[in-house]
């Protein structure tokens, strides 16, 4: 298929816990982030390890695994062992 260009901008205030869902990014995306305060932690995976990740939604790039659960280390390992 042909992908058309597109950009996307988040803005997060202080309270905000950030993007919402692991993912993985598809189209042959090339992300650049830039942080003006705070703290950012990325959890990057080998391909191989996609099916380990759960993918679901319509494009199959959204995990099921709650960020929220990676991100605090709290990942229920007998739901997505």
């Amino acid at each position: 298929p042909t992908w058309r260009r597109w950009f996307e901008l988040f803005i997060c205030t202080r309270q905000s816990a950030g993007f919402p869902f692991l993912h993985q990014d598809t189209c042959g995306v090339h992300a650049c982030t830039f942080q003006t305060q705070g703290r950012k932690q990325y959890t990057l995976m080998k391909p191989t390890d996609s099916p380990y990740l759960y993918p679901s939604g319509p494009s199959g790039t959204r995990s099921q695994v709650p960020a929220v659960d990676i991100i605090q280390g709290t990942v229920d390992l007998d739901k997505f062992p």
